[in-house]
């Protein structure tokens, strides 16, 4: 019988690229001049060699706030158990001064 798999790792990397999106007054986005962009991308690993990634702005996916609470929640956990999980992240936002929304 397999034993259930845990998160083993939770990380962020942030990173620059150039991108020729341009966003107007209304939001929409267009082609435009090259600019360098940043970009954040979170990684969660698992002891059978899965990973998960997800992409985001810097300023939503804050390294810092991965770090000190997400982390800790996150490792150890088997990632199947999204309510749980959910319910102890939920748990760490009251203490994370609002950062952690």
């Amino acid at each position: 019988m397999k034993a259930l798999m845990n998160i083993t790792s939770v990380s962020v990397d942030v990173f620059t690229f150039p991108s020729r999106r341009a966003v107007d007054s209304a939001g929409h986005a267009h082609p435009g001049e090259e600019k360098p962009v940043r970009m954040a991308m979170l990684r969660i690993a698992c002891d059978d060699g899965s990973e998960g990634f997800s992409f985001g702005p810097p300023e939503l996916i804050r390294p810092h706030i991965i770090e000190s609470f997400v982390k800790k929640v996150l490792v150890g956990q088997n990632p199947m158990n999204r309510e749980k999980i959910w319910q102890e992240l939920a748990h760490w936002q009251r203490g994370s001064a609002s950062q952690f929304t």
